[in-house]
């Protein structure tokens, strides 16, 4: 189980005594340690559910924490590559002893491949603490693409084994940066070649999808 770790606090007393009439009083100040707050478990599930193109793919998470205390939030956050993360939810924190809970994703990319997920707590004082780091695989698809050269410079080739609809470019962090028409054909195309020369060196996520409405995607280096 992971450990968020809370700050000392001190408790301070007053003593008063009285001795042959005379009374004097003392303040003792105990420094306590709260419980951390405990992470008890944290999974990530697949969830499949029916979609106008066959079977759309979230992602559940659920974890169960432990000792909250001063807690105000919980964000799910989601990375394409395990380092860069964005918030894709929230949930209020309950600040009981033993608390659960669950959000399910949606990716905007289907077919990602591996995605990746943490929990961050927010205190109420604005501490920010982070869970481990839980991946899973949402690649699936019925076709198969290949992308050259990649790595990649001024062009590259998308080859499908089944018509090309469309070609969706995405960032590292999974936000789309090229809209669904941007390198549209008539559907009838088994091999798109995209212009780069304007792309910023870097990691890009490729989305291609069919003229039947099936999708998956590559990775794609641009340097």
């Amino acid at each position: 189980p992971g450990f968020w770790v809370k700050p000392t606090t001190s408790t301070c007393y007053v003593l008063t005594q009285t001795v042959n009439g005379f009374t004097s009083s003392d303040t003792v100040c105990v420094n306590v340690n709260p419980l951390p707050l405990q992470m008890l478990s944290y999974e990530l599930r697949m969830i499949n559910e029916p979609s106008l193109r066959g079977t759309k793919q979230s992602v559940e998470n659920i974890w169960q924490t432990a000792n909250e205390t001063n807690v105000s939030h919980f964000n799910i956050q989601r990375s394409a590559n395990g380092r860069d993360f964005i918030t894709v939810g929230k949930k209020t924190a309950q600040n009981k002893t033993l608390n659960n809970y669950s959000y399910t994703d949606s990716p905007p990319v289907e077919g990602l491949g591996v995605v990746y997920y943490r929990i961050q707590s927010v205190d109420f004082d604005g501490k920010i603490n982070h869970s481990e780091t839980k991946a899973i695989n949402i690649n699936h698809s019925s076709f198969n693409i290949n992308i050259y050269p990649n790595p990649a410079k001024d062009v590259v080739n998308i080859e499908c084994n089944d018509g090309i609809n469309a070609v969706k470019l995405f960032n590292s962090i999974g936000q789309q940066i090229a809209t669904g028409t941007s390198f549209r054909n008539d559907g009838n195309l088994k091999l798109q070649t995209l212009n780069l020369k304007q792309m910023a060196k870097g990691l890009y996520i490729v989305q291609v999808i069919t003229n039947k409405g099936e999708f998956t995607t590559k990775k794609l280096i641009v340097e």
